[in-house]
């Protein structure tokens, strides 16, 4: 008899988790690191104060804020479970041949996963931080905890409704559909911003007596209003936790026709490019351009902060530690595992007769073109509300984008060539490197660029933004040392070799 599902998750994770032996240690140090740092933002601003921009706010302040926050929290998920075909995929394509999981493993397995996320991760801890601030002493844990149960419902919510949407778009002119309906709510939701209308639809939803009762656990701390909401919640992820089974059940018996559809695509020729640089250049660009998870995930990253930001207008001060959140976020769609994008290729590209030092300066230079575009994007819509910077915040916005771009081009191909994964990115469910890894590496990446924004930041606010361009150079001395030292490392054959095993596996 088969294993019910939840046992059949647990052995699949198993073997997902212990399928690469190398770094275990560093693997339960790192997520060991994740549960503290998280302990710390749920007790801290209980008995301290928030950081800045939130640090004036007091309790009637943070009610609209709420307001946004908690739906914000299941839009999100909505986005990510929708782009990534369903949620992410708890084994591969190629693995799940040789050992075949149920749609409810699958379901289940994409719901564990869906916190490897930058966006839902940054959300989540902005989220208990303002509950537990808004509680206090006496009321903190009540807060994080209705905080968590909403987390559990948006999740689960989304994540059914994202085999939803799968299940249409897999469906007679299903992009069509999936398109259009998307258009609508975007044009929908700019209509109502416009209006004033939005933020009054926000207070009244549920989640805006949501945002109440964690308002009023300063003040109640455990009472049986705040014990009927807890269950409430918690019954509600149940429900949709169960109900996406057969939504994914429905889903695996319609073939992807995007992946489908990518693999027979053919493509002209096109004219050759004059120097070898260019042309490996080409090959990498087009790699990112045809790959299903790349281009959804850069659409979505492009589009939902800088949206966010129209929605709930940002001091530049905000924006300016947006710039490395949207960079980490970026370079989680590839770059810290980025030879993992030619996958069987790799054998291929191995053999023409171009330097290493030339393969890693072109995947260097998509990795940067895609951080710095994404980067650019965001901020260009969030300046629509914003207003117009200082000469103070223009330029310590422009040194955060050079430094925090170079920051993360350097540790991602660090990380590319020294700890290789494979990883099937035609696939639109997709990651580039094993679940625990991307936690260590979303957690990393968002703590270094958020840092860094905020001390140029500070250093800016000063009146004085020569501070922050004297702090950027030994920064980009830096991150241009790591980015050398790789480059080396990629030019010794072993190690290449290494990779290309690796990746091509």
């Amino acid at each position: 008899m088969p294993p019910g599902p939840l046992a059949g998750l647990v052995a699949v994770l198993r073997f997902r988790f212990r399928s690469r032996g190398q770094g275990r240690v560093r693997r339960l140090v790192g997520l060991a690191i994740f549960l503290g740092l998280s302990a710390l933002i749920a007790i801290v601003p209980a008995v301290g104060e928030l950081p800045p921009p939130l640090d004036h706010y007091g309790l009637d302040e943070l009610r609209p804020y709420l307001d946004g926050l908690l739906p914000a929290f299941l839009a999100v998920g909505l986005l990510s479970s929708v782009t990534t075909g369903g949620g992410r995929e708890v084994l591969s394509r190629d693995q799940a041949v040789a050992f075949p999981i149920s749609p409810a493993v699958d379901h289940l397995g994409a719901l564990v996963l869906a916190p490897l996320n930058l966006a839902w991760i940054v959300q989540s801890w902005l989220l208990v931080a303002i509950s537990s601030y808004a509680g206090g002493p006496r009321g903190a844990l009540p807060g994080v905890l209705l905080a968590l149960a909403w987390m559990l419902v948006a999740t689960a919510v989304a994540q059914a409704l994202g085999w939803a949407v799968e299940w249409l778009r897999r469906g007679p002119h299903g992009r069509l559909v999936v398109g259009a309906g998307g258009a609508l709510l975007l044009a929908g939701g700019a209509v109502l911003q416009a209006r004033g209308i939005l933020a009054e639809l926000a207070a009244a939803s549920p989640t805006g007596g949501l945002a109440r009762e964690l308002l009023a656990t300063r003040a109640d701390g455990f009472s049986g209003h705040w014990a009927a909401w807890l269950a409430g919640l918690l019954l509600t992820a149940a429900v949709a936790s169960l109900a996406g089974m057969p939504l994914a059940a429905a889903v695996a018996r319609r073939p992807s026709r995007d992946v489908e559809r990518a693999d027979a695509r053919v493509h002209a020729a096109r004219p050759d490019a004059r120097t070898p640089l260019a042309l490996v250049t080409r090959l990498d660009r087009t790699g990112v351009l045809r790959s299903v998870p790349l281009r959804r995930g850069l659409l979505v990253l492009t589009l939902l902060p800088g949206l966010g930001a129209l929605v709930m207008p940002a001091q530049w001060s905000v924006v300016t530690v947006l710039v490395g959140l949207v960079a980490s976020g970026a370079a989680l769609l590839f770059a810290v595992n980025a030879w993992c994008l030619d996958g069987r290729g790799q054998l291929w590209r191995e053999s023409l007769p171009v330097a290493p030092s030339l393969v890693f300066d072109a995947r260097t230079r998509v990795v940067a073109e895609l951080l710095l575009g994404c980067v650019l994007v965001t901020v260009g819509l969030a300046a629509i509300r914003a207003g117009a910077p200082s000469v103070s915040e223009l330029v310590v916005l422009a040194v955060a984008v050079v430094v925090c771009v170079g920051q993360v081009t350097a540790t991602a191909m660090s990380w590319s060539t020294h700890t290789p994964h494979q990883a099937d990115m035609r696939s639109s469910r997709a990651i580039p490197a094993p679940p625990v890894v991307m936690m260590g590496y979303s957690t990393k990446l968002s703590l270094s660029t958020t840092l860094t924004c905020m001390v140029l930041g500070t250093l800016g606010a000063t009146g004085h933004p020569g501070l922050a361009i004297g702090l950027a150079v030994p920064m980009l001395a830096w991150s241009a040392a790591r980015l050398l030292r790789a480059r080396r490392a990629w030019a010794d054959p072993q190690v290449r070799a290494l990779v290309t095993v690796v990746v091509a596996a």
